[in-house]
């Protein structure tokens, strides 16, 4: 058989491969940087979102129960813990877990009986868990919202990512809560 009449065979010859595999590596090591940052970013978005959202439905409660609800805020700055609560009529204590304690975060949900029990106490809290990476820091430990005026505590909620970028809850006096990046880091925001 002559050299002319050999097909060509269909496949990746070594080199093509090795060139392949080249280009691949630094295309991730060029994008892995930034697939870290997105996901930080986003781990911080959630979660700023979900204590907005408490915030949120603390001041809807008060307004629709016409009582003062108390949204509280604990952290343990040694382990990087944190938790909230809301509680209708007094403060809680956001690091108790089980709802039939005194200071428990709970709303009560009155089930259609004559009676409030243990079954009406539901459990208004959050931890850290579903946010490893993030801290959380309040200036104030509670923020109370009056019905009556619609007013509120005002104070700050500050939640920082691994990669050090931040987000701010804010609660201002006549009960309005915002979210704002205080370092610009995150455009898609306000800045504070």
């Amino acid at each position: 058989m002559s050299y002319a009449n050999k097909k060509k065979s269909s496949g990746f010859s070594l080199i093509e491969l090795l060139i392949t595999l080249g280009i691949l590596v630094i295309t991730l090591t060029i994008a892995l940087p930034g697939f870290r940052e997105f996901f930080d970013r986003e781990r911080l978005i959630n979660a700023t979102e979900e204590v907005y959202g408490m915030l949120q439905k603390a001041r809807m409660e008060s307004m629709s129960r016409s009582d003062e609800i108390y949204v509280n805020f604990a952290s343990d700055t040694g382990t990087g813990a944190w938790s909230y609560g809301l509680r209708e009529g007094t403060p809680c204590n956001p690091s108790i877990e089980d709802p039939a304690l005194a200071s428990a975060c709970v709303i009560t949900i009155v089930n259609g009986d004559a009676t409030v029990d243990v079954n009406d106490k539901v459990m208004m809290r959050q931890t850290n868990e579903p946010h490893p990476d993030i801290t959380l820091s309040s200036t104030i430990p509670n923020f109370e919202f009056d019905p009556i005026r619609g007013t509120a505590t005002a104070g700050e909620i500050t939640l920082t990512s691994a990669l050090d970028k931040k987000l701010q809850v804010k609660v201002m006096p006549l009960g309005n809560i915002s979210v704002c990046s205080p370092d610009g880091q995150l455009p898609s925001y306000r800045d504070c």
